[in-house]
C-alpha cells in the first residue's frame, strides 16, 4: 500500500508527527512494534489504587506555563495539577542548587566529573540528584553542556490520570499498526520502502522515531546505508537509566507529609513519599545503579527499597502491592531517555537533520532544550510533520 508518509514508532513523537501531516491532507500510518501505543509513556491502571505511569511521570517545566505539551493537554481536556514535592532535607535542596548554579555557568563540553563541585554534608547526594538521577548516566559520562541545555525542573505538574491520556488523545483517528516491527527500510530518490511484520510498505517520505538505544543496534537495516555523519550522531548519544521501585501501603503506615522527597546519606536512592496525598511512595535509582539493580531482579530491588523506608518509618511497614520498572532491560528502548556524551551535545542537532529530503528523524534525542522528556518528544515530531510539509 502506498502512503504520502510511514512513521516508525508509534510513541509521542510518532502520533504527534503523523497527526500534524494527517490535519494537513497528507496518507500516513504509523507502524509500532509493540502490541500497544506510547513507547515510553505507559501507565499502569491495575496495581495501585489509582493510575501509575511507569514511563514518563512529569510534564518538566523551569517556570508556569512553559511545558508546549502540558498546555495542548489541557486544552485536550486533560488534567494536570503541579507537583509540591519538597525536600526533607532542607541542606541537600540547597547544596543542589549551588551544584546546579556551578554546572551551568561550566565552560565547554566535559563531564560533569570535571566541572566544579559544591563540598558540604550533603555534596555526594546532590551530585546524584542531578547527575544518575535526573540525565540517567554518571558524572563521567554526562555532558556538561547537556545538561547546562536542558530546561530545569523546577516547576513540573503531574498528570493525576496519567501520561498515557496524551498518548491517547495524539492517537485518535490515526492509522496505527500494531506488533508491526520494522526490519528493513529501502530509500532513495523514486521513494522509500519498508518491510514490517512481513508486510511491504511504501511512502514518499519515512519518519524514524525509535529511540537511540534500538538506532545503535542496528535492529533496522537501512539501505542504502545511512551517510556517516547520521550515524556518528547516533553512535555520539547514549540511552541513560532511571528506574522506579514503587509501593502502595495500607492507609496510616507512611507517617510523612504529602510529597516529601526523603534522601538518606550515602544512598543512590531517592524516595518521593506520599506523593499528591496517597499512601503511595515512589523511589528511584539511576545511572549505573538502575542497571546494576535491573541484574538483581525486581524482588532484590524492592527489598532494597523497603528496607530503607523501614529503617525511616518503622519495621512495621508492609506495602500491599508493588511495581518495578524495566525499562533497562526493554529491546524496544534500551533505557529510559537519552544522553550526550561529553563533548558530542550537538550530536542531537545532526540525529534530527533529514537525509536526502526523504528519511527524516524525531524523538526526545532529537531536542536540546527538551531533551530527555515527553514534551521534547512532542516538539520533534510537529517539527519533522513541518520539515516533511515545507
Amino acid at each position: 500500500m502506498k502512503y504520502d508518509v510511514l512513521v516508525v514508532g508509534a510513541g509521542v513523537a510518532g502520533l504527534a508527527a503523523a497527526r500534524k501531516l494527517q490535519e494537513n491532507g497528507k496518507k500516513v500510518a504509523v507502524l509500532e512494534a509493540r502490541e500497544r501505543l506510547g513507547g515510553r509513556v505507559l501507565t499502569d491502571q491495575t496495581t495501585f489504587s489509582r493510575p501509575f505511569d511507569i514511563g514518563a511521570h512529569w510534564f518538566h517545566q523551569e517556570e508556569p506555563g512553559q511545558n508546549p505539551l502540558a498546555k495542548w493537554a489541557r486544552s485536550q481536556g486533560i488534567q494536570s495539577i503541579p507537583d509540591t514535592t519538597h525536600y526533607a532535607s532542607q541542606e541537600l535542596k540547597e547544596q543542589a542548587e549551588k551544584q546546579s548554579e556551578l554546572w551551568l555557568k561550566t565552560p565547554g563540553d566535559r563531564p560533569l566529573s570535571q566541572a566544579p563541585a559544591v563540598k558540604g554534608a550533603w555534596a555526594r547526594e546532590a551530585r546524584n540528584l542531578l547527575g544518575p538521577l535526573s540525565v540517567g548516566v554518571e558524572l563521567d559520562k554526562a555532558s556538561s553542556k547537556d545538561f547546562a541545555t536542558m530546561v530545569d525542573e523546577k516547576a513540573d505538574l503531574i498528570a493525576p490520570g496519567g501520561m498515557a491520556q496524551v498518548v491517547d488523545k495524539l492517537a485518535d483517528g490515526l492509522e496505527v499498526r500494531l506488533n508491526t516491527p520494522v526490519s528493513l527500510v529501502e530509500w532513495g530518490p523514486k521513494g522509500c520502502w519498508v518491510t514490517a511484520g512481513g508486510q511491504k510498505f511504501e511512502a514518499d517520505q519515512l519518519l524514524i522515531t525509535l529511540p537511540v538505544g534500538v538506532l545503535q543496534k542496528d535492529a533496522v537495516r537501512f539501505s542504502p546505508a545511512l551517510p556517516e555523519w547520521k550515524n556518528k550522531a547516533i553512535h555520539s548519544l547514549q540511552m541513560g537509566h532511571l528506574k522506579k521501585i514503587a509501593f502502595e501501603f495500607p492507609p496510616g503506615q507512611l507517617t510523612a507529609a504529602a510529597d516529601t522527597g526523603l534522601q538518606v546519606q550515602g544512598s543512590p536512592i531517592f524516595h518521593l513519599v506520599r506523593p499528591e496525598g496517597s499512601d503511595i511512595s515512589i523511589s528511584l535509582v539511576g545511572g549505573q545503579t538502575a542497571q546494576d539493580w535491573e541484574k538483581l531482579g525486581s524482588q532484590a530491588a524492592e527489598q532494597k527499597v523497603l528496607s530503607e523506608l523501614r529503617g525511616v518509618y518503622g519495621p512495621a511497614l508492609t506495602p500491599k502491592a508493588a511495581i518495578v520498572t524495566h525499562w533497562e532491560s526493554d529491546p524496544l528502548s534500551g533505557g529510559s531517555y537519552s544522553a550526550a556524551l561529553p563533548g558530542h551535545q550537538a550530536a542531537r542537532r545532526e540525529l534530527a537533520r533529514p537525509v536526502d529530503g526523504r528519511l527524516f528523524f524525531a524523538g526526545e534525542a532529537c531536542e536540546e532544550e527538551w531533551a530527555t522528556t515527553v514534551a521534547g518528544a512532542f516538539l520533534s515530531g510537529r517539527r519533522a510533520a513541518d520539515s516533511i510539509l515545507d
